[in-house]
């Protein structure tokens, strides 16, 4: 029915927009054929000469793939023989991604498929300069450049071979047939909405960013009324989510009530629900920064609601230990610190377990289960003191 996030969050939640870095396009920055290839010097050539520049009268072709794309290693072996067949033509592999370790793995395995030239475009310079800037997404993708340095085709490798004898023959054309015009005005439409959209994005994180703890009830009335307005404004983007998420955070500290705080919950627990994304820690978080008069337990109730709907799930062993440490957090906010503390050592030996089985090469996997029992072991220290608090008194 839903699944986990996988982070933690200690402190007010902070939920940032991430806008995607798009120019405004004019009609013409569209890459159609004919156009000159943008250079790829930049590039990180691990194997192979780099191409500082494109050569006159030497074609390109320029293979945009993926370690984890099944369609790219299907395509691999009619590159190898296009590439056998026209061996005055430089066959380059372009990888997209971050995690070299992870492409030089990919390389060895698939030595014999691949070309001679390969690049690692980590920052996805290249992949903008053609795909993004053509209007194409996704991988496998194919890129020819022909002897003129410009860009004589642009698609998938499918049919490669015919287009490729005419480019390389210099019989080819510019002229794009009907369909493909229909396809690039299209494709101009898109990126002129992409622009729009991510202007309003742009908007949109600014707000987001003044929403910060305050102190007093009329600070809140102010932020929940900007956030009211930001959630009309904005309700067709993905950030509204966290405008809803901040609300409800913020509600404890309004004026709005514990009823009304309580229904913005229950919306918001309802709409977690059709994302499969988990409220917990909104819903946390809520309780902790309401003021005294506003804490209501019926929102430590409604965690708990929530994590019954996946007892019958199978969850990973981190997702298991992140819904116990959920389960610690509402038994400390309500000082029961055993339970709390049985919870929370549960969860932090299941992270010590799998950090000491996880494959020392995978870094990222490795960096969120240091992050998560890094968080795990502040909140038993942090409970430790509150508890040591309780029983002076």
């Amino acid at each position: 029915m839903h699944a986990y996030d996988k982070s933690i969050g200690l402190m007010f939640p902070c939920f940032l927009c991430c806008v995607c870095a798009l120019s405004v396009f004019a009609e013409d920055d569209l890459l159609t054929l004919g156009k000159a290839a943008p250079s790829i010097a930049t590039a990180n050539f691990i194997r192979g000469n780099a191409i500082q520049q494109y050569v006159p009268n030497s074609c390109y072709v320029l293979e945009f793939t993926g370690t984890a794309c099944g369609a790219c290693i299907a395509a691999q072996p009619e590159m190898h023989r296009l590439a056998d067949e026209f061996r005055n033509v430089t066959f380059v592999a372009v990888f997209s991604e971050r995690d070299e370790d992870a492409i030089r793995k990919f390389v060895a395995k698939f030595e014999n498929s691949l070309p001679s030239t390969l690049i690692v475009d980590s920052d996805g310079t290249i992949w903008n300069s053609y795909a993004t800037a053509s209007g194409w997404n996704g991988i496998p993708l194919t890129v020819v450049v022909d002897g003129r340095s410009n860009v004589a085709w642009i698609g998938r490798p499918d049919g490669l071979g015919e287009r490729l004898r005419a480019i390389v023959a210099n019989t080819h054309t510019y002229q794009e047939d009907a369909e493909m015009i229909v396809i690039n005005r299209i494709k101009k439409r898109q990126l002129e909405l992409r622009s729009l959209a991510n202007e309003r994005e742009t908007e949109a994180a600014k707000i987001n960013q003044l929403v910060e703890p305050k102190n007093t009830v009329e600070e809140y009335d102010v932020l929940m009324k900007m956030l009211d307005e930001a959630i009309e404004e904005y309700k067709d983007l993905d950030i509204c989510d966290a405008f809803r998420s901040q609300r409800v955070v913020i509600s404890g500290g309004a004026s709005i009530g514990k009823e009304k705080a309580y229904t913005l919950a229950i919306d918001y627990v309802a709409r977690k629900l059709d994302q499969k994304a988990p409220p917990c820690y909104t819903l946390l978080e809520q309780f902790k920064c309401s003021f005294p008069q506003n804490k209501d337990n019926r929102i430590l109730d409604l965690v708990l609601a929530y994590l019954s709907l996946s007892e019958n799930e199978k969850l990973e062993e981190d997702m298991i230990a992140l819904r116990n440490v959920h389960r610690a957090e509402v038994a400390a906010l309500r000082q029961d610190f055993e339970v709390a503390f049985k919870l929370i050592a549960q969860s932090i030996e299941t992270q010590r377990k799998l950090l000491r089985d996880v494959d020392r090469s995978n870094e990222e996997e490795r960096r969120m289960l240091n992050e998560s029992l890094t968080g795990y072991l502040q909140l038993q220290d942090e409970w430790k003191k509150n508890a040591a608090k309780q029983t002076k008194r």
